[in-house]
């Protein structure tokens, strides 16, 4: 379901926690929910950590002008672009700034799901559904991320359109994050898009487009500074000009090279960034022999705050099931291991278990962003780290 953070506070699993006070007219019995657990945002989205060029200063400018004054300018806020091209982080970055207004109260959506679960309007009181008022009420930014991926084409446009009717006219900041294509899925939100723009005369488009080889750079030198990783300018200007894709794309040859240095113990070099260039389309496992199961499990259980003993345990629990199908998706790519040695790491577990959880992590990276945060950090810390 939705994060839901208040002021600098994210609400904690079974938790009660107070969403409406003087600015938000909310039903009592709606005054008090329960969330899920799940991360927190991804800690590098931020403003500054956002490498700034012509492809995309203008949705940059639009989402800091956001943040100063939400709910009055640029409201509805779409971040419209390719995949991997810094919409995400955009989104994120505006609900770390606007979490350092104490008390303002945000709501991110990652996906339908989480959207669904934000509209919805019924409540358990003693055992009895209750009427209220749709949860997005009570906050006062509403984030809509991966948009482009809808699951349900006949109706979910639609409620999108009334909630940002709802929150616009009640002057509450909305940002939603669309990719563009031109594939099915967009022909089918052309029409919403068309209606978003002839409907709120506050509205913006900000569009973020691949970025150029002076930003691929810049992105790199960035990254290394953050890691720690000693990047020549020559060797950032060849890696940019020898990956044309998008952000994701330069980042995976980029930490592949990391990890070639680091299992050949030298530096980065020319001939590096050729070898990770070329196993760019080959299986993970080709080149990442090198990391091994127990730096996995510790990588896992640090991220995710668990002992050894509960994400090996019997628990059923989502917030261990999830972290432990995590990191048997993590040694199925990174590792040579086969299904059962994977599993009697995991607890004993068979191999059909493990068979699973790597379908399961597959299917979810593809359709939520979160996630796909979380592996990236995992795996930029596995390949930094590694022997």
């Amino acid at each position: 379901m939705f994060t839901a953070f208040v002021g600098c506070k994210r609400i904690v699993p079974g938790e009660p926690s107070t969403l409406a006070d003087s600015r938000s007219t909310v039903d009592a019995h709606q005054a008090t929910v329960r969330l899920p657990f799940r991360r927190d945002l991804h800690p590098e989205f931020r403003f500054d950590t956002f490498a700034i060029g012509p492809s995309n200063n203008l949705a940059y400018a639009a989402a800091a002008a956001v943040c100063e004054a939400p709910g009055h300018i640029y409201n509805p806020l779409l971040l419209l672009g390719g995949e991997g091209v810094g919409k995400t982080h955009l989104l994120q970055a505006i609900c770390h700034r606007l979490l350092s207004n104490t008390g303002l109260r945000i709501a991110y959506c990652a996906n339908e799901e989480d959207f669904r679960s934000l509209t919805a309007s019924n409540s358990i009181i003693a055992g009895r559904p209750i009427q209220t008022k749709p949860l997005y009420s009570s906050f006062d930014a509403v984030l809509l991320d991966n948009f482009h991926q809808p699951t349900s084409r006949d109706r979910i446009p639609q409620e999108v359109l009334e909630v940002i009717h709802d929150l616009t006219r009640a002057k509450k900041q909305v940002v939603l994050s669309v990719r563009s294509s031109r594939d099915e899925s967009n022909r089918f939100l052309a029409p919403f898009l068309a209606q978003l723009a002839s409907t709120f005369s506050q509205n913006l488009t900000a569009r973020l487009e691949p970025p150029t080889a002076d930003l691929r750079v810049t992105i790199l030198q960035q990254k290394a500074r953050s890691t720690n990783v000693e990047l020549s300018c020559q060797l950032a200007d060849m890696l940019a000009h020898s990956v044309s894709g998008n952000i994701r794309d330069l980042e995976g040859v980029f930490f592949r090279a990391i990890h070639l240095a680091n299992h050949y113990k030298t530096k980065l070099t020319a001939d590096l960034i050729h070898e990770a260039l070329q196993t760019e389309e080959k299986p993970p496992q080709t080149c990442f022999t090198g990391i091994s199961i127990s730096r996995i499990l510790q990588t896992i259980q640090d991220y995710y705050r668990l002992t050894e003993r509960e994400l090996l345990s019997r628990s059923k629990t989502r917030s261990i099931v999830l972290p432990r199908q995590v990191g048997m998706y993590l040694a199925r790519k990174l590792t040579q291991l086969s299904l059962a040695e994977i599993g009697r790491h995991f607890g004993a577990r068979d191999h059909t278990t493990v068979l699973y959880a790597e379908g399961k992590i597959r299917d979810l990276e593809l359709s939520n962003p979160r996630l796909r945060a979380d592996l990236k950090i995992l795996t930029e810390r596995l390949f930094v780290t590694c022997p």
